[in-house]
């Protein structure tokens, strides 16, 4: 037959530098309710029972912890960059905190485990991104990582 022609991929998109941290370290302890404004932060906990609030711009975080029982809202303009460690165990809701809210999310570092629905973009070149630990869980959006795992009874929708 014909030889094959190459098929040339578009180059992978890359994340920004990370500023310095200009905001301390934040812990939202349950039953607390805390609107952080865009900046860049040390580490930030969300514990069980309490809630984030993240208005429109850039967010930038050394570790973030989103622990299962916990809320996070944000905007559609919201994007979150995370550059050690990201624990993502509840899903990023819209404002009103019903719906899943379509965010982007950056992560420079080599591990991402997404243990709870997403919707929105990831960008984490370096990454081995794990989609699911357990139930029926579903990602919808678009996902750049180095390697991309999807667990059963999982569901992965591209865009």
């Amino acid at each position: 037959g014909a030889p094959q022609a190459a098929v040339a991929s578009p180059a992978s998109p890359t994340l920004h530098t990370f500023p310095a941290a200009t905001m301390g370290g934040v812990k939202v302890n349950s039953g607390v309710t805390q609107t952080r404004p865009p900046g860049s932060y040390t580490a930030v906990t969300v514990i069980n029972g309490g809630t984030l609030i993240l208005t429109a711009g850039d967010y930038f975080f050394q570790s973030l912890i989103i622990n299962s029982a916990s809320t996070v809202r944000a905007t559609p303009t919201t994007r979150v960059f995370v550059r050690d460690s990201l624990v993502f165990k509840a899903p990023v809701r819209a404002p009103s905190g019903t719906a899943l809210q379509s965010i982007f999310l950056g992560f420079s570092g080599t591990t991402l485990a997404l243990a709870a629905p997403f919707n929105g973009s990831v960008v984490a070149p370096s990454a081995n991104i794990m989609f699911g630990t357990s139930g029926w869980l579903t990602y919808s959006g678009s996902f750049f990582g180095r390697i991309l795992e999807l667990k059963p009874v999982s569901t992965l929708v591209c865009n």
